[in-house]
């Protein structure tokens, strides 16, 4: 209806379009068969049994029974098991924190099945995902201080952590499982001891340009900060020359990082 040919964008306001209520062209409607008209339609009494239908409806309707429901159903709750907790969290695409939030308010409302807090199964997950709650000391295990700076590499020992008591050690929620019960993916493991190896290391020394000449897609800040891949990590344990390059306190704990991501 409207020429836009031989337009660009220097002279495209110029365009003008139809003033029509609907660029579709109107379409005559026919209807080909009659509907018939509820009077004419006819109902066999042969297809539709209707006395045993009112005795039975007689029976089930009970005005006097308070737990009775139509169609079968009493007041008593339908109940979420495992398998359908986790289809709702899947289809609502909720995070580990509001996957766990919502099954602890089913759980208050006892609109989970029974014994499900038996189970007390294992869970997986990212270290930074269970405790960015924390903050200040987001170790579940130790009351490690991440603000401490100076003595991450100085400190080996740090006291466990017994009890999460709201109001101390930045704890604000009461844990909804047991820290015992959670497990970090051997992978997250080995990307973090990684990267502390590489950020304690002399950025001026053999062993840190030899990083850099291997890795030459790697920009420096994300050299500097150690972050690597999987298949990065098992490059560097076969490249001898990155080891022969560090110095006996850098050579002994490499080994023992090799020794915990192959064990």
């Amino acid at each position: 209806m409207t020429e836009i040919g031989g337009f660009s964008s220097s002279n495209i306001s110029q365009i003008q379009y139809a003033n029509v209520s609907s660029p579709v062209k109107s379409q005559k409607i026919v209807v080909k068969d009659e509907i018939k008209a509820p009077k004419e339609m006819e109902v066999k009494n042969e297809d539709v049994q209707m006395e045993g239908l009112e005795e039975e409806s007689s029976e089930d309707e009970n005005p006097d029974d308070e737990d009775h429901m139509p169609d079968g159903k009493t007041k008593d709750l339908e109940i979420f098991n495992q398998a359908e907790l986790n289809d709702v969290i899947r289809y609502l695409n909720l995070p580990k924190a509001g996957a766990e939030l919502l099954a602890s308010r089913l759980k208050n409302k006892n609109l989970l099945a029974k014994k499900y807090s038996e189970h007390q199964w294992p869970i997986f997950g990212d270290l930074k995902i269970a405790t960015f709650l924390l903050s200040k000391y987001p170790c579940y295990l130790c009351l490690w201080d991440s603000r401490d700076t100076k003595n991450h590499y100085v400190k080996k020992e740090y006291p466990i952590r017994m009890k999460f008591n709201v109001g101390t050690h930045n704890v604000i929620r009461i844990p909804l499982i047991q820290p015992s019960k959670y497990r970090l993916p051997p992978l997250h493991i080995k990307l973090g001891l990684i990267k502390q190896c590489v950020k304690a290391l002399n950025k001026n020394s053999d062993c840190f340009q030899c990083l850099k000449e291997k890795f030459l897609a790697i920009s420096d800040a994300k050299l500097k900060e150690g972050i690597f891949n999987g298949p990065q990590i098992r490059t560097l344990f076969q490249d001898a020359n990155f080891t022969g390059k560090m110095n006996d306190t850098e050579r002994e704990a490499w080994a023992n990082f090799k020794n915990v991501s192959k064990n």
